[in-house]
């Protein structure tokens, strides 16, 4: 099965969400699923956004940014701008099967 796992963080920022998505990704690879993962966090300091693999697991990083408080108070996890790239980026990926 495909699974896209969209989170704000991600490796190599170190804390709860982005160790637990990442731990999930792991798993769910080892079962035999094709495992993407979508994050805005940057890879380093000099890259913001593009692909890379992490133990297995394909990220495509976004240099989008999180989004402002008020857009967190609505309850949005990403900014909009990241929702209509996200959305672009998944529609491409079914496209490639």
């Amino acid at each position: 099965m495909k699974i896209a796992l969209v989170s704000d963080c991600y490796l190599p920022r170190l804390g709860g969400i982005e160790v637990q998505v990442h731990d999930l990704a792991q798993r769910l690879v080892a079962q035999g699923h094709e495992v993407v993962a979508y994050t805005v966090t940057p890879a380093h300091a000099e890259q913001y956004s593009g692909l890379e693999i992490i133990d297995g697991i394909h990220v495509h990083r976004f240099a989008l940014g999180l989004p402002n408080v008020e857009a967190l108070l609505m309850g949005f996890a990403l900014s909009v701008a990241s929702t209509v790239v996200l959305m672009r980026a998944l529609e491409e990926r079914r496209q490639n099967k």
